[in-house]
């Protein structure tokens, strides 16, 4: 694996996330009020050679991390998911639609419309997630966020949409892909 460092990004960082999260779907326009308002950092992965300006080259590829970016990110959400036993992680499947016939047999795919998400638990481990990164990212989009929503009092306390909108409310931290599918920047909420 490529040996990196984590990079801290300025507010062009925010402002990527920010762009990245706009007018996709629900959940993303959700998470995107929130970290329009919350205090948060945004940082990234690099390898140790890469420098400078080039952390802000969010649309360009040739980062090196390649593979690795996939297992990097999975790992980081694994590891939040394993410190919180409430903690989830939400992906979004932009180019799936609730009701096509390969997410039937899926555990984790729940539909809002026609939008797809993963629901993912510490059950999950990194090898899982870092999977179900690879099957849902395209190279402009993807998105994980890792939430510690309150629990639902019954299984029909909420709808899908007011359940996924209150996971937004409750996000920790967000992963969207980056420089050409190569990579991804991160926000994380501050306390």
């Amino acid at each position: 694996m490529t040996a990196v460092r984590k990079v801290v990004l300025d507010d062009r960082g925010l402002d990527y996330v920010l762009e990245h999260l706009s007018g996709v779907n629900l959940f993303c326009s959700a998470l995107a009020e929130v970290v329009a308002s919350a205090p948060g950092e945004t940082w990234t992965s690099m390898s140790l050679d890469v420098r400078g300006e080039r952390a802000y080259r969010f649309s360009e590829g040739g980062l090196g991390l390649n593979a690795s970016a996939a297992s990097l990110r999975a790992a980081r959400i694994a590891s939040l998911l394993d410190a919180d036993a409430d903690a989830c992680c939400i992906i979004d499947d932009f180019n799936s639609r609730w009701g096509d016939h390969e997410l039937e047999d899926s555990p984790t795919a729940f539909g809002v419309g026609e939008e797809v998400y993963h629901l993912l638990n510490g059950a999950s481990d990194a090898a899982d997630i870092a999977q179900m990164l690879q099957t849902t990212d395209c190279i402009w989009h993807g998105v994980a966020a890792v939430c510690v929503p309150r629990p639902l009092e019954t299984a029909d306390d909420q709808s899908a949409l007011a359940a996924l909108h209150e996971c937004a409310r409750t996000v920790v931290e967000i992963s969207c892909t980056a420089y050409d599918g190569e990579g991804f920047v991160v926000w994380r909420r501050r306390d």
